[in-house]
């Protein structure tokens, strides 16, 4: 749970962090609903995605604080995820620069197994 230094401010527990997407939270639909009971027509009819252009990530809706995406109807748990509005360029992957190997370099000192049995 966080808790601002400052307010001492007392997220919901319901919040749990995203473990493959940083700045990410995510709780499921049904307690999601409980504590937000206002945006229960938009989860289970969520409008068309849209693109944070700063943030370079599509999201469904969104409040003050937060922008929201709510999983797929196929997905095999409802989830609705969150991320903090003021962090945008930190969910751009596109401003991080990237390593050779991701940039598709080849290390000549390196040789793959498959060319090492052909010697």
């Amino acid at each position: 749970m966080r808790v601002c230094p400052k307010c001492h401010f007392e997220d919901d527990p319901m919040w749990k962090p995203l473990a493959w997407r940083i700045y990410w939270d995510y709780a499921p639909q049904e307690t999601f609903i409980d504590g937000y009971p206002h945006f229960k027509e938009v989860v289970f009819n969520p409008p068309k995605k849209k693109k944070c252009e700063s943030g370079n990530f599509y999201y469904h809706f969104e409040d003050e604080y937060y922008y929201y995406q709510v999983t797929t109807p196929k997905a095999t748990r409802k989830l609705v995820r969150r991320f903090p509005k003021g962090f945008e360029s930190m969910g751009n992957r596109d401003l991080f620069e990237k390593t050779p190997s991701e940039k598709g370099f080849h290390n000549p000192n390196q040789c793959r197994l498959f060319e090492e049995t052909k010697k």
